[in-house]
């Protein structure tokens, strides 16, 4: 179930934004980044789980906005985006390229780079233990089947008492919205941008 929730009632929520300037991108909106941003600084995770990393933009942005975060971003190789890239301009996102961002800064020391099909995974996989993840952002492969494999993972793998799962391109990308729309869990869609989240969070905190 995909709810809107109004920009003042979501920043009444979460009342921190980003102090980092906002990046210049493609991918996102002014209005995308600061809505992540103020879902950090709320949650303010020690493991976090990305899984589309592309050139890393949000990756580092997540590093910056959650200081004490450990991050775990996964990608994929050139040779598992051929099959659905050929000929879109993407096939130069290789192992060389992915997480090109933050390459050299500060917030690299906190961030692991790894490649895998999300669609291989479990939640006992030696990449995804031992620990709960804070927050989980899933912005990968937005065909249908890879939202609902990567959301009921991301189910799997969230610490229970204060966690989030945030998607991106949840109104653009028809698979995503599909699967948002169909899931039977409750998800906010943050009014004017392409961000939704179900948060769980602590009885003195709802």
């Amino acid at each position: 179930m995909l709810i809107q929730i109004a920009v003042a009632e979501f920043e009444r929520m979460n009342t921190k934004g980003a102090t980092e300037p906002v990046p210049k991108s493609p991918y996102m909106s002014r209005t995308d980044w600061r809505a992540l941003a103020r879902l950090c600084k709320t949650v303010n995770p020690k493991r976090v789980l990305e899984i589309g990393t592309a050139w890393g933009d949000t990756t580092l942005w997540l590093a910056k906005n959650c200081p004490e975060a450990y991050i775990l971003t996964i990608g994929l190789t050139l040779e598992m985006c051929l099959p659905c890239t050929q000929g879109s301009g993407d096939e130069t996102k290789s192992e060389v390229e992915a997480g090109r961002a933050f390459r050299g800064t500060p917030e690299e020391a906190r961030i692991s780079k790894a490649f895998a099909d999300s669609m291989t995974l479990n939640k006992d996989s030696d990449l995804l233990t031992p620990k709960p993840f804070d927050m989980i952002l899933i912005d990968g492969n937005h065909d249908y089947e890879h939202v609902k494999n990567d959301s009921i993972l991301a189910q799997k793998l969230l610490n229970l008492e204060n966690g989030v799962i945030v998607w991106h391109d949840c109104i653009s990308e028809k698979g995503v919205n599909k699967y948002l729309s169909e899931c039977g869990l409750y998800v906010f869609h943050v009014e004017h941008t392409q961000i939704a989240y179900m948060h769980n969070r602590k009885p003195e905190q709802a």
